[in-house]
């Protein structure tokens, strides 16, 4: 006969580690938010935008981890 995955013990660790993640996930969002709205933080789009528009290279080259790829 198998063992059954969910134990108490796992889901009760699950269910841990599921709503520490979420406290992290929005954390980090408000966070965010905050910093954007101060002006501190553009918004990736954006960044992305600016990056591509002032490299002289055209609007199809793109940024890709520090590297132009065109």
């Amino acid at each position: 006969m198998t063992e059954r995955f969910w134990t108490p013990e796992r889901k009760k660790d699950y269910l841990e580690l599921a709503a520490a993640r979420e406290h992290r996930r929005k954390y980090i969002r408000e966070y965010m938010k905050r910093e954007r709205a101060k002006g501190n933080v553009k918004h990736w789009r954006e960044y992305k935008r600016a990056k591509s528009k002032g490299n002289g290279l055209g609007k199809n080259v793109q940024f890709y981890y520090g590297r132009i790829r065109p």
